[in-house]
């Protein structure tokens, strides 16, 4: 499967979606990194599907938020700059083993001159 391609307006708001299934009846975590060619994945944020709180890098704050949903998780990201594109990746973890794993690669690119459009409807299941 072809990595799903976003374009972006730079200063305006873009919104990543995935959508995922699990037989997992309790607590676990939706992840999302970015990944620059030739580095490692950087984290920006995760939440529990289940509560309130959410953890995100420091760099992430004020920029980044997170959603999740029974089956979908959003990562809204506000004012975004050229050094925003990259590969966006959701990945979902159990909370007490890592024997769930989802990994969506999402390419964001951003310019001055494009209307902003959003990435929806990319199912993964396990």
């Amino acid at each position: 499967m072809k990595d799903p391609q976003v374009m972006g307006e730079e200063g305006r708001n873009v919104t990543l979606s995935c959508t995922y299934t699990t037989t997992n009846t309790y607590t676990y975590y939706l992840y999302w990194y970015r990944h620059y060619p030739g580095m490692a994945p950087q984290y920006i944020i995760h939440k529990a599907n289940q509560g309130s709180a959410t953890n995100k890098a420091p760099f992430a704050k004020g920029k980044f938020e997170i959603e999740v949903t029974r089956n979908s998780t959003h990562l809204y990201m506000s004012d975004m700059k050229t050094e925003d594109s990259a590969s966006y990746v959701c990945a979902l973890q159990a909370a007490q083993c890592d024997t769930e794993q989802l990994r969506s690669d999402i390419n964001l690119t951003l310019s001055s001159s494009m209307e902003g459009r959003h990435c929806t409807d990319q199912s993964f299941s396990r």
